[in-house]
């Protein structure tokens, strides 16, 4: 009996048949921007396959959002969600043509909420940082 309750406390846990526990993780990609995104740009971030269109930040928590007056766009990436090794951000003037910036982000370790033998080697959160120049 003693055995395998200590075996139930190891972190490999799942591999001999336990439950693991379904807790999600949510990473951000912070792109720092350097320079003004003009009044009523559309701000899309594009990375790897799924590109998702920026709001000014309201307070709720939406997949993209711009903070601090342009200072940082700040992009959710979920579980499992890759974290490329280049991103493009299309910025669209309201009377303009778009222009396409190519960031290559610094990200983190990945995050295993339900440690990584439960969560597997691509479902875990993973954070980074990039810089825009405008």
């Amino acid at each position: 009996m003693r055995l395998l309750i200590a075996l139930a406390l190891l972190p490999g846990c799942a591999a001999i048949g336990l439950a693991c526990t379904e807790m999600a993780c949510s990473g951000t990609l912070d792109i720092v921007v350097e320079g003004v995104i003009p009044e009523g740009a559309t701000v899309e971030v594009v990375l790897g396959e799924v590109t998702e269109t920026c709001v000014v930040d309201d307070g709720t928590w939406p997949a993209c959002s711009i903070a601090g007056d342009g200072a940082t766009i700040a992009v959710r990436t979920g579980m499992g969600q890759p974290s490329p090794a280049e991103v493009t951000v299309v910025i669209t003037p309201v009377d303009g043509d778009p222009t396409e910036y190519t960031l290559v982000p610094e990200w983190g370790a990945p995050h295993f909420p339900n440690g990584e033998e439960c969560d597997g080697p691509d479902g875990g959160c993973v954070s980074g940082g990039a810089e825009l120049v405008l």
